[in-house]
Formats: C-alpha cells, structure tokens, sequence
C-alpha cells in the first residue's frame, strides 16, 4: 500500500480523471444497443459522448507540450508508445476482424499491400484518432517553442484563431451565405484542442471561473442535443453540430475539461485509484473495446430478450461500464505478458 501511494504521489491526479472520463465516453459513444423510453435519451448520450475525443486531444496537449526534450527522443517515445500497437491493431482488424486479405496467402506482396492500406486511412473506424494525432506530434517540436518562447497572449492568439477560422467560422458558412476565401488550413483541425489543453491544464481557476465553466458546457451540450434532435432530422446541417470541431462540441468540452481538472484535484483517494486503474489502461482500451462491445452485445446482451427492454437511461450506460470494465481486465492481463503489452503499453 506504501508503494502504491508514493506512486500516487507523483501523478498527475487530474489527468488521471479526464483520461478515464475520456475513455468511458469513447466507449459510450460505441454502445450500439437500445432499449425501451424516451426517443430521445441515446440521442442524449451520444451527445454527451462528443466530448471524449476532445478529452484526449486536451489531455496529449498539456502532457506533451510542456517537456523540452530533443526531437528524436521525442519521435522514438511516440513510435514505442504510440507508433507500434497502432500498426498491430490496425493489422488485427484488418486481417482477423474485417478479412480483408481472406484467402490470400502470406507474401511480401500481401505484407506491402497491407502497410499500403494502414497508411491510405484506418482499417477501423474508431482508428482515425491515430491519423490525426500524428499530424500534431509531427509539429509537437515547434509547438513546444512556441508555448516556451512565446508569451501567454500569443498563445492565446493562436488558440483564437483556430476558434474563428474553424468552428465559429464553419457555422457562418453552414448558415448564412457568407463564404470567406482566405485559406484557413494552416490553423484548423485539432490544432487548438492540442493548444487549449495545454493552456487551460496549466490554470489554477477558483470557484467563480468554474460557474462559468459550467455554464459554457451547459450551453455547448444545448446547442449540440438541440441541433441534432430538431435542426437535423432531415439530414441536413448534420456535421455542424455532431463534428468534434462543431463550436457546441468545442463549447461543452473546453467546459467540462476545466470542471473535470478542478474536481479531479480535489477527488478522495478511492476515486483517484479507481482514475488511475482506468487511466493507465485507456490506450489499450481504446484500440480494443470495439471487439470487446461486439461480444458483449452479441453473444451477451442480446440472447437476453428481458436486458433488451430495459429503460435505455439504464440500458446503454450500463452496457458502455460492462465493455469498459471487460476492456480494462483484458488489456490489464495483456500487459502482464512480455510480448503482449507492446499491443497495449
């Protein structure tokens, strides 16, 4: 018990918190089953379930940019920690999950076809994060100067920008006839997720910034459940609420984020170690619960009629705690195994 906490001790308990958060939300956001109640409750946690990538992006930022280290200490971490189970999963679910070279035997011909297609796009869907988080460590090194150099408000410039020229100025041209034709594409993507986990990780804020961090999240998850449940239905304007770079999607995360790291300070012992046993198996969690949520739900859930017609409230949390928890046991027992837990570090 000592020496799990003095271990505690020099973690970050916060970040702890938001990757669990995080990681149950990306599960949440999986859960493909329904039961009975209200039409509108899956829309409601799908909605809340936006907010789990986001998380991770925030979170990689704060971690990332604050360390100096050289650049090619920097890309090996990234290529043992990151690089490497992202190829082997990708080839799990390309070849064992989606058979997509069944029948084909075993060449260097099939091994390059394979590198090919890892490298065209995700051979899974959940995948994509990878794609895009690769773009950010490839100027994870400049960002770092700037964030060491530069001052607060230039920082903050920055993050201003990628908020106009992204999600503010995506919803000008979704709903008016305003187009702008400058090229933008140097301070979009997840750039400012990235810059504002690292900035807002870094405040201490009080009681009153947190009122306010409330409310921006409360205002966000409006916006987006509003959007999705009445202004799409005919399938228009879709993406302009339920893209992670939608400004209601940006609005409750930046929000919640700022919640989620002042609770996650002030969180009794029990639940920092229950953050940190979910926490320091997020990763491997990530590539594998989607295997996991099909067996769960195919071999489990649904060969009980009764469990299908449960509350939906009830129904699809649960499922998303259970997926989460059998994730966890199998990526925990995985990386007890020398060879195994190169797949999941």
């Amino acid at each position: 018990m000592e020496r799990i906490a003095a271990g505690e001790n020099r973690r970050i308990y916060w970040a702890d918190v938001v990757r669990a958060v995080a990681i149950f939300l990306v599960v949440l956001a999986h859960v493909n089953i329904k039961g009975d109640g209200a039409p509108w409750i899956p829309p409601f946690y799908y909605v809340l379930s936006r907010m789990g990538v986001p998380f991770f992006f925030m979170l990689s930022g704060y971690l990332l940019l604050q360390k100096q280290e050289p650049i090619g200490v920097f890309f090996l971490k990234r290529v043992r920690k990151v690089l490497v189970p992202f190829v082997i999963w990708s080839v799990i679910y390309m070849v064992f999950w989606n058979r997509e070279f069944a029948g084909v035997a075993l060449s260097v011909q099939a091994v390059v076809r394979s590198l090919i297609r890892i490298l065209r796009g995700p051979r899974a869907n959940h995948l994509w994060f990878f794609y895009a988080l690769f773009g950010l460590y490839l100027i994870t090194p400049v960002l770092r100067v700037l964030v060491a150099k530069g001052t607060r408000r230039e920082v903050l410039y920055l993050c201003g920008v990628w908020l106009m020229a992204g999600p503010v100025l995506a919803w000008v041209e979704e709903f008016t006839v305003i187009r702008v034709g400058v090229d933008l594409r140097y301070v979009t993507g997840y750039l400012g997720y990235f810059l504002l986990g690292y900035f807002l990780g870094g405040l201490h804020p009080g009681r009153r910034a947190m009122a306010g961090a409330a409310l921006l999240h409360l205002l966000g998850f409006g916006v987006t459940f509003w959007g999705l449940w009445f202004v799409t239905r005919g399938g228009q304007h879709r993406d302009a609420f339920e893209s992670y770079l939608s400004l209601g999607v940006v609005m409750m995360s930046l929000g919640m984020f700022m919640l989620l790291r002042w609770l996650g300070e002030r969180t009794p012992l029990l639940a920092r170690r229950l953050a940190f046993a979910v926490s320091r198996v997020s990763f491997g969690v990530y590539l594998i619960h989607v295997m996991v949520m099909d067996v769960v739900v195919t071999l489990g859930l649904e060969g009980i009629p009764q469990v299908l017609r449960w509350p939906s409230a009830l129904l699809i949390p649960l499922t998303a705690v259970v997926v989460l928890a059998v994730s966890s046991l199998v990526v925990r027992l995985m990386q007890r195994v020398p060879l195994l837990r190169y797949a999941v570090p």
